[in-house]
């Protein structure tokens, strides 16, 4: 609630309390205003959050970590390119079972090819396992547990994402005036958005029925 000029200074007093449970409160708050459909008040808190990371202690050290983050991204990106463009299943469960120990880059390598790692690949996984020496079988089978929990984790952000993406559409659809609501909620219309509108319009164009599908080529 506090005016632009005050914030600075409150982040400063109250650093010591702004830690991991603080940032996640907020962000369950954050949450909580988009699913009601309140977006202005929605991107007011995600502007204050910002400054909240920018000029804490605790922000400053989630910045580190996300620089780090992203310096990993790299890495693992770099090690896929020079697998080559050919490279499938198995080279991609080769240089998972290299990163064995290393939570970080196997994070960073879901993100990268999870549309890989499907039900084949860890059936290749275990019967990899199965074949390791007794000195490495401890290592492979917490590599596993660690790509399952990190498949699991990227797809329930996924859900996450396509659910916010349809009720933004709905109430882009269902209000009097959908360029405001276009306006107000530009930073949400992101790639996960336009593939939620794109198959919402080829749906309509496949059941014939015009008058979706031309309202959602407005919206589009």
């Amino acid at each position: 609630q506090a005016p632009d000029d005050l914030l600075p200074g409150l982040i400063q007093q109250h650093d010591a309390q702004i830690d991991a449970q603080f940032m996640q409160t907020m962000t369950l708050i954050l949450q909580q205003i988009m699913a009601e459909g309140r977006q202005a008040a929605a991107q007011r808190v995600a502007e204050i959050q910002n400054q909240i990371v920018e000029q804490s202690t605790f922000g400053q050290q989630l910045m580190a970590q996300a620089q780090a983050q992203e310096e990993t991204i790299q890495l693992v990106a770099d090690d896929l390119n020079a697998l080559g463009e050919q490279a499938g299943r198995a080279e991609v469960l080769g240089l998972a079972l290299s990163y064995a120990g290393d939570e970080q880059r196997l994070q960073a390598l879901v993100g990268l090819v999870r549309p890989l790692m499907d039900y084949q690949f860890f059936q290749d996984l275990t019967a990899a396992i199965d074949k390791a020496s007794t000195d490495d079988r401890a290592r492979f089978e917490a590599t596993r547990e660690a790509l399952l929990a990190f498949t699991a984790m990227v797809d329930q952000q996924a859900q996450a994402a396509v659910a916010e993406a349809v009720g933004l559409l709905q109430e882009i659809l269902a209000s009097p005036d959908p360029d405001a609501v276009i306006e107000e909620n530009v930073p949400y219309l992101d790639n996960t958005f336009m593939q939620v509108l794109t198959a919402n319009i080829q749906e309509a164009t496949r059941r014939n029925d015009l008058n979706a599908s031309s309202r959602l080529k407005d919206v589009y």
